[in-house]
């Protein structure tokens, strides 16, 4: 009997989460069209990690008996399985991709892998939008994020996919684009059409979407709020509800800045420059030539503004105002905040 193990290797920030929420909701609907979504027992990942987060992160850790215990749950099945998991499309440049698909072939599974896309100037900014508002410990500003995923080939997506094609043919990978345009249901039409199924069903699987960012002049003030927080010795999971009540508070009260963007138009292009003979591979080997993203960037004079002056402006603004009177800030920390700043005002 022929089954197919289906990897969905993210990329993160590329409707990851929608997918795998619709995996977890509707995992009986995907079992009736022989197509098994699950977990096993002792996985302690969030849902919303997807089903093969632990087991991608137990082959990078070396923890082989548990990789072992966890392929049996998933191999020794006689319908198709879906492994999802934003974790894997890094998975392709080591060993442990080919151990994989041929323990997958070891219990008569083909491999079929799909990677969705986002151009890399929109990517990093939703990317760094996560390290932000999320459990991280991040605390620097995005052209350092754009260094370090730049030394791990994060942004170049041919590469990383090259890894893949490794150990399953390029004809075995399906690279999805994301664009401006395409529907709230394009990703995962998608997905339904890379497993054979009928893209129609997507409009009734469809759930609401999660992770929804802040607006972007929000996300530079949060970024210096957070740490202060962990420099005053809160963990990253202490800090995100603080984080969390101070956007709310931030939002709707203090008039925001109106950028569209984290980085200028002159940034953008040149990070799009940068990656422009990646992307043309990624189009002639993996979509027939077609173009990977289209090349229009839109210019947004509010989004010139340095993203460090902008957000200490908003900030002394927020710490001055009455809006600012909250126990967020404690009286010693707003004190010397406000002794740093030289405000005299009382809060």
């Amino acid at each position: 009997m022929s089954k197919t193990l289906y990897l969905h290797i993210g990329m993160p920030k590329c409707a990851s989460t929608t997918i795998q929420n619709v995996l977890q909701t509707h995992a009986d609907e995907f079992a009736a069209h022989g197509k098994f979504y699950g977990r096993p027992a002792n996985d302690k990942t969030k849902e919303q990690q997807g089903n093969a987060t632990r087991l991608a992160d137990d082959f990078r850790n070396g923890k082989t008996d548990r990789v072992d215990d966890t392929l049996e749950f998933f191999l020794e099945r006689d319908t198709d399985v879906i492994l999802s998991s934003e974790v894997l499309v890094g998975l392709g440049n080591s060993v442990h991709a080919e151990a994989l698909v041929m323990r997958a072939a070891e219990k008569g599974f083909d491999t079929q892998i799909i990677c969705y896309v986002r151009r890399q100037d929109q990517w990093i900014e939703s990317d760094y939008k996560q390290h932000v508002k999320g459990i991280s410990d991040w605390c620097e500003g995005i052209e350092a994020l754009i260094a370090r995923r730049a030394k791990t080939h994060v942004l170049d997506y041919h590469w990383l996919l090259e890894r893949w094609a490794r150990s399953v043919s390029r004809d075995n990978i399906t690279v999805v684009p994301l664009r401006h345009g395409q529907g709230d249901l394009y990703a995962l039409e998608r997905f339904l059409a890379f497993l054979g199924m009928d893209p129609v069903l997507a409009a009734g699987l469809a759930e609401d979407r999660k992770n929804i960012s802040p607006p972007v002049g929000l996300i530079e003030p949060m970024r210096f709020f957070k740490a202060t927080l962990l420099a005053q010795g809160l963990r990253p999971s202490q800090a995100l509800a603080h984080l969390t009540r101070f956007r709310q508070e931030l939002e709707g009260r203090v008039p925001l800045p109106t950028r569209r963007f984290l980085q200028s138009l002159e940034q953008r292009r040149a990070l799009l420059e940068a990656y422009s003979a990646s992307n043309k591979r990624l189009a002639d080997d993996y979509l027939g030539g077609e173009p990977v993203f289209d090349s229009h960037l839109e210019d947004d004079p509010a989004s010139a503004v340095p993203l460090a002056e902008e957000a200490a402006r908003l900030l002394a603004e927020y710490i001055v105002s009455d809006k600012g009177k909250t126990d967020l800030f404690k009286d010693r920390l707003r004190a010397k905040i406000r002794r740093s700043l030289r405000f005299g005002r009382a809060g």
